[in-house]
């Protein structure tokens, strides 16, 4: 196993490399060489199915029915995130889990996000409860 030690503004241009190389990869943010973030390779670029979506994170590509949707890096690790997601899944989580940050930047980047997300692949498909973000 090969791991990717990321830090400043290189970590999303390393992450999406990696990610797109597809070559094995750890992912650990700096500093904190024994929190893994995302494993990316085998695991990351085999695609996930949930109900009828089907995400090609390779390709960063949802497809449903007879409709698909291109996903910016960042939706993709989202929309990922959800898919996989047993529960639902605060800002929190989501924050920490896609953007690798341990804390609130006080932002509404997950708003800002989901929203995107939403308008392509329908805004009845993501709901937040008082638990926090879900797939339905």
């Amino acid at each position: 196993m090969r791991v990717l030690i990321l830090g400043g503004a290189t970590r999303e241009s390393a992450l999406i490399a990696a990610a797109l190389a597809g070559n094995g990869f750890v992912i650990a943010e700096a500093g904190t060489p024994f929190d893994l973030r995302l494993t990316v390779g085998e695991g990351y670029s085999q695609r996930i199915a949930r109900d009828d979506l089907t995400l090609d994170p390779a390709r960063r590509e949802v497809a449903w029915g007879d409709r698909s949707a291109r996903l910016t890096s960042i939706e993709c690790a989202l929309l990922a995130t959800l898919m996989r997601a047993e529960v639902p899944l605060g800002k929190d989580a989501l924050l920490d889990t896609v953007w690798g940050y341990a804390f609130d930047p006080g932002t509404n980047v997950v708003a800002v996000h989901i929203s995107r997300l939403r308008s392509k692949i329908g805004a009845d498909r993501i709901v937040y409860t008082r638990n926090g973000y879900r797939l339905v």
